[in-house]
């Protein structure tokens, strides 16, 4: 045992001198490329805003199969289920966002409540906390040029802070008025008595930290699927995640090394990180993964024919006291995938050269990631099924049970996720001495 420790102590010696000079501690802290953690110990609280416009009364007013009017009761005690959640407020939300008293929530069960004549998705948003979770309830009848605000809103706020968005549709029973359809802005009754293939479709907009979306989609969903009610759910989630997690060196196994070795864990304690040495500067190296795709939680689909790979190396100025960027070396490694037409498994193959690669006498860092291209992203098929074109309409033509502009509005926030995050299947990490 004394001997190990002993080994141990002198290849980390050496490892800082073969680097050049000391190297501050603090460099390990400062790597590029790598996303934090965004858990926090403390609870977190909810604010579910629910738009209390006249166009979401007809929601309230049939019983048999109505999931909505239980809805306040659902969202509240689904909340106070997940341990890592706190206090759940509620607002109503028209043209502004009013706080409502906590004990009369269920109060949107009941068609008084809907007295709001003008709508304003933007303030509700303008409201919620990015450091907590929000659940917007709505019939998302908004014009293009209001959505356009909402989108850029929920870009800055939400997916440029690494959060994500959910998009819960629920089919329900409806009879009352919509309003502001077609061009001309017109209103029409809509019934659908308990004919379910009538029903009208409302929606919950989940927003913040991606655990917390996810684990109120999948509860939500379970809940429902238990009922005897079973109103059709369809949802979406916009995260910078294309599986549950990014693979990264914790999950991904090594199939098949040449030229290179694990040098041990001694500086980095983060699994998604290996440390590496290599044996010959001028031959290639490589590493051979096995990766199996499942998608996560309603994630975007993909085509994963359609994958761009990206390589960044950066070398440690131990003078300076940080990590440079070097742009010339991207050329010669190599990022490639290669699949298995029959399943879902795949190998991934990283190659580099040392001398052309990695800066001599310095701590190298190689962030290797593999993107889908934008124009590869598509939305499910139920939100196509569920849309309908802003158009000149009469009420014969009119259809109550789908959403006008659905496909536009989710099509801006697909786009506003992929710009903000790009997100990615796979992100590799390596620390290397040369």
């Amino acid at each position: 045992m004394k001997k190990f420790l002993y080994t141990v102590a002198i290849f980390a010696t050496f490892f800082f001198a073969a680097c050049g000079n000391e190297i501050d501690q603090s460099a390990f802290e400062k790597l590029p490329a790598i996303e934090k953690s965004q858990l926090v110990d403390s609870k977190i609280s909810v604010n579910v805003l629910w738009d209390a416009t006249i166009s979401m009364q007809g929601f309230t007013t049939l019983a048999p199969m109505n999931v909505y009017r239980t809805l306040p009761d659902e969202i509240e005690n689904i909340c106070s289920s997940i341990s890592t959640l706190g206090n759940v407020n509620f607002y109503r939300f028209g043209q502004n966002a009013t706080l409502i008293d906590r004990n009369a929530y269920r109060q949107f069960a009941s068609p008084e409540i809907y007295t709001e004549l003008i709508t304003s998705m933007s303030n509700a948003v303008d409201i919620s906390n990015p450091n907590e979770l929000s659940i917007i309830v709505t019939d998302l009848f908004e014009s293009s040029a209001d959505w356009s605000l909402i989108t850029q809103k929920l870009k800055d706020k939400y997916f440029s802070q690494h959060l994500s968005c959910a998009v819960i549709g629920v089919k329900n029973p409806f009879d009352g008025k919509i309003f502001d359809v077609g061009l001309k802005a017109e209103s029409f009754s809509y019934a659908t008595g308990g004919n379910e293939t009538r029903f009208r479709p409302f929606y919950l907009f989940v927003l913040g930290r991606e655990d917390l979306v996810k684990n109120f989609v999948t509860r939500f969903e379970h809940f429902r699927r238990q009922q005897v009610i079973k109103n059709e759910i369809q949802y979406v989630i916009f995260t910078e995640h294309l599986t549950d997690k990014t693979e990264t060196f914790e999950t991904l196994p090594i199939k098949s090394s040449e030229n290179i070795f694990e040098s041990g864990r001694f500086f980095i304690d983060d699994l998604r990180i290996r440390e590496f040495g290599i044996d010959s500067p001028s031959e290639k190296s490589s590493l051979t993964f096995g990766f199996h795709y499942k998608p996560t939680l309603g994630a975007l689909l993909i085509d994963r024919n359609a994958l761009l790979t990206r390589l960044d190396f950066y070398s440690y100025d131990p003078e300076k006291f940080e990590w440079v960027s070097d742009k010339k070396t991207r050329s010669d490694g190599k990022f490639s995938l290669t699949s298995d037409p029959e399943s879902e498994n795949y190998l991934v193959t990283f190659e580099f050269t040392g001398e052309k690669n990695l800066t001599a006498d310095r701590l190298n860092f190689l962030h290797a990631s593999m993107i889908p291209t934008a124009s590869s992203f598509a939305l499910p098929d139920w939100v196509s099924n569920w849309n309908m074109q802003n158009i000149d309409m009469n009420p014969n033509s009119f259809d109550g049970t789908k959403t006008v502009n659905l496909l536009h509005i989710l099509d801006s926030l697909m786009d506003a996720e992929i710009s903000s995050s790009q997100p990615s299947l796979i992100d590799l990490y390596f620390l290397i001495e040369y």
